[in-house]
């Protein structure tokens, strides 16, 4: 009996000693771990998410202070998308829009990152420099550059939830600007947060055909020097 004990306790010793660790991966190089990518059933219910927290901070003008600028908006909705949309933060967001079904990790318990949750350099992803390449803030360009992928300069293709960005050489201190493409009750949108201009800046809620009204270094059309294009968040696999 002591014997065939310490063959299984040898056998649970081997199997555990040949149970692989996982490594860290970034496969495509783009310096997000690929576990912290989501497939496209997941990549749809984040776009849902966002979208509609785009639309419900927009109509209930209720963006916190410190993220009133037109990338603030952004990032203020990538982290409510990413977070668990349970009774408490319904109340706390003032939500009142359709609910799906949560991501399967939530901020501020996001692997690897933590709180950390935009890229500020570039590189491959790389667990012993986190602090370095990661962190809780980053500027507008720092978020196109390092968080966003370029999809194309057509809106005709653009997909709800995705970013548009424009770059204005002219203005030294807020050269980038970034603006939030909602398709709503089948009607599209711009929506986007006019930065700190006088009284702090506000939310603006555009249908795209009403926007080749207004001054055409802000058209999102491919002739247009200003507009870098239609972008994603790296996350996303559509």
């Amino acid at each position: 009996m002591r014997k065939m004990s310490v063959i299984i306790i040898f056998i649970l010793f081997l199997f555990i000693s040949c149970k692989k660790e996982y490594i860290p991966i970034d496969k495509n190089l783009n310096g997000f771990e690929d576990s912290l990518e989501f497939n496209e059933e997941e990549s749809k219910i984040f776009r849902s998410w966002f979208t509609n927290i785009i639309i419900n901070t927009a109509l209930k003008n209720n963006l916190p202070e410190n993220y009133r600028d037109c990338s603030g908006f952004v990032k203020y909705a990538y982290k409510e998308t990413l977070k668990k949309h349970d009774a408490k933060w319904i109340l706390e967001n003032q939500y009142d829009g359709p609910i799906f079904e949560d991501l399967r990790y939530n901020y501020p318990d996001i692997p690897y990152l933590g709180v950390r949750i935009f890229r500020k350099k570039s590189g491959v992803f790389d667990t012993n420099n986190i602090n370095e390449d990661f962190s809780s803030y980053v500027t507008a360009r720092y978020l196109i550059e390092y968080n966003l992928d370029f999809v194309t300069k057509d809106i005709n293709k653009a997909k709800s939830g995705d970013i548009l960005a424009f770059f204005h050489p002219e203005d030294p201190e807020y050269p980038y600007h970034l603006m939030v493409f909602v398709i709503y009750n089948n009607e599209k949108y711009l929506i986007y947060h006019t930065g700190p201009i006088e009284g702090g800046g506000y939310i603006k809620i555009v249908k795209l055909q009403d926007f080749f009204k207004f001054d055409p270094s802000w058209l999102p059309v491919k002739n247009n020097k200003y507009f870098l294009g239609v972008f994603k968040f790296k996350i996303l696999m559509l």
